[in-house]
């Protein structure tokens, strides 16, 4: 079974040199020696997958699932082959399955990282009691991990068109080194490095559905990185090599006229067409006048460049009417008698036709705020029936609205009513506040407990005395308090600045042990660092995210020093 879990360092994705052993006669070889050629192969292999191949993915490795289960979020990852920027090889041989703590927003972008396991203990030949101290790992399993972020990835980038291409002039062996040199001077000058070997595989995002929250792919997946492979490259070569059907739309003739260099010059033997070229827009403007054509020149002495004059009647009383057919314009007054039908009828139009307002007449305008309608009409209405409403002048006078209350509720009853709703209400959050504020003691006193377990057990593997004085601090931490007694978040936060100061101590004791050249004591700083962040943007009413990353710290120390 897998006892150790470690993300690959990234060591491998700087430019180092290569060291190989020296073979010879008798010479003794030690695990060091063995290591050393394994570093040797690995390194090469993965500089040429970097330098060479780039990074991204070759196949498989899609998304299939994510969702919410509980507390957490399953995220299921296809199989496929993809290749990270340190040259780092991510094997997923069957659909692998993650469960990571849920986001904060709506949207993921999911990842998956390089990872070595330590797996199948055996004893080491020699020691005394081989079944419990003195075992080692037999075996290093390279996996993956799937983890995500919150924040979009930026796309793979894509060198720009730099390569200077050469000219009909040009020698063409020299035109071939010049491709090369331009890009190069471009592209390749420096050794870029790589400080987040992860490799982005899908951007999903969350929506309510009926039976909860639905989480699906979103266009983001689009910035899914690719190794340029020679079956890609050469796919796409061959494509435009073998498309004959002017692919970059080049112009070869102008109505059947052919030029060698490109270019057929546009010319009017009589100045009867201008002729306007605008190479910004990739046109030429051709306008003849209306004298080559024979076309109208003026109208009345007004005359048009285009061509066109146009026929307006400004007050609108007389009728053009335009008959291309027969070459004629027909121009007529309307009868009067049109027009006076039309003044009559305007006349008798009692429906306000010029939008009179009641304060140019002087009637009501407005009544609470509330202006009239086109008639000038405020309509009185009592939607639950509380209030009557009367209208009749013998009832209540001339140019008068009668409003009386009808029966009204029972106050008395709604009011106690809603005092036994406001009870109940704070009962319901006092009894609330209760299970949180035991929830949060619980989760202070698990992280405290965790360090008393881990440093205690570091210091015995280590025969280091310092770790076994910050295992007594935490539990002298803890005897302060009654079993009743709950941990209030003020000595917490006291507890774990004094605790932080303890780990700086402890890192700069294990800088120069054996323990420091581990990945467990890389993965340990960057959990120390963590926790520490979370302490600086701590809440006084949520301890939740400082001890997760406390507990995060513990379960780092329990694998430093092992072997």
């Amino acid at each position: 079974m897998n006892r150790d879990t470690h993300n690959g360092t990234t060591d491998g994705c700087r430019l180092h040199r290569f060291e190989k052993n020296r073979y010879f006669h008798g010479k003794l070889m030690t695990a060091r020696d063995m290591e050393a050629e394994q570093r040797y192969n690995i390194g090469q292999q993965r500089s040429l997958s970097r330098q060479v191949s780039g990074e991204g993915l070759l196949c498989g490795l899609s998304v299939t699932n994510v969702q919410e289960t509980g507390d957490n979020l399953e995220v299921t990852v296809g199989p496929g082959f993809a290749l990270d920027c340190c040259g780092n090889p991510i094997v997923v041989t069957s659909a692998s399955t993650g469960e990571l703590d849920p986001p904060q927003g709506d949207d993921i972008y999911v990842y998956l990282r390089y990872a070595e396991c330590s797996k199948e203990t055996v004893p080491i030949p020699g020691s005394e009691n081989a079944c419990e101290q003195e075992c080692a790992y037999n075996r290093i399993l390279e996996i993956s991990e799937i983890t995500y972020e919150e924040t979009e990835p930026d796309y793979k980038h894509v060198p720009a068109a730099v390569v200077d291409y050469p000219t009909p002039d040009d020698d063409p062996a020299d035109a071939l080194a010049m491709m090369a040199r331009s890009y190069y001077d471009a592209e390749r000058d420096d050794c870029e490095t790589c400080e987040d070997p992860s490799v982005f595989v899908g951007a999903f995002t969350r929506s309510e559905g009926e039976d909860g929250d639905v989480w699906s792919e979103s266009s983001g997946s689009e910035r899914r990185p690719f190794v340029y492979t020679n079956d890609m490259l050469y796919a796409v070569i061959a494509g435009h090599a073998t498309d004959f059907g002017n692919p970059h739309d080049v112009i070869t003739t102008l109505n059947d006229v052919l030029h060698d260099g490109g270019n057929v010059d546009l010319i009017s033997t009589d100045d009867s067409v201008s002729i306007d070229p605008d190479p910004d827009a990739s046109e030429v403007d051709l306008a003849a006048s209306a004298e080559s054509v024979g076309a109208l020149v003026s109208v009345d002495g007004v005359s048009n460049p285009g061509g066109d004059v146009d026929l307006e009647s400004g007050d609108g009383l007389i009728d053009i009417t335009p008959d291309d057919g027969a070459n004629s314009i027909d121009l007529s007054v309307p009868e009067l008698g049109t027009l006076t039908t039309e003044f009559e009828n305007h006349r008798s139009d009692t429906d306000n036709p010029h939008e009179v307002t009641a304060t140019q007449v002087g009637a009501l305008a407005s009544l609470e705020g509330v202006s009239g309608d086109a008639d000038g009409n405020v309509d009185l209405t009592s939607p639950d029936d509380t209030v009557t409403i009367t209208t009749d002048s013998d009832a209540v006078g001339e140019n008068a609205v009668g409003l009386s209350v009808s029966d009204l509720p029972d106050l008395g009853a709604l009011t106690e009513r809603m005092g036994r709703l406001e009870e109940r209400h704070e009962r319901d959050i006092e009894r609330l506040m209760q299970r949180v504020t035991r929830l949060e003691h619980h989760v202070m006193e698990r992280s405290v407990l965790c360090i008393c377990r881990s440093f205690g057990g570091l210091a015995e593997r280590l025969d280091f005395h310092f770790p076994e004085e910050i295992a007594k601090f935490a539990n002298e931490f803890l005897s302060g308090f009654d079993t009743q007694e709950r941990i209030e978040p003020e000595a917490y936060y006291e507890f774990i600045e004094e605790y932080l100061d303890m780990l700086d101590d402890l890192t700069h004791r294990l800088e120069d042990s054996r323990v420091s050249e581990t990945p467990q004591f890389e993965r340990f700083l960057r959990y120390v660092e963590e926790l520490r962040i979370a302490f600086e943007d701590r809440e006084e009413d949520d301890v939740l995210p400082v001890a997760t990353a406390q507990e995060r710290v513990c379960s780092t120390v329990d694998c430093l020093g092992m072997q």
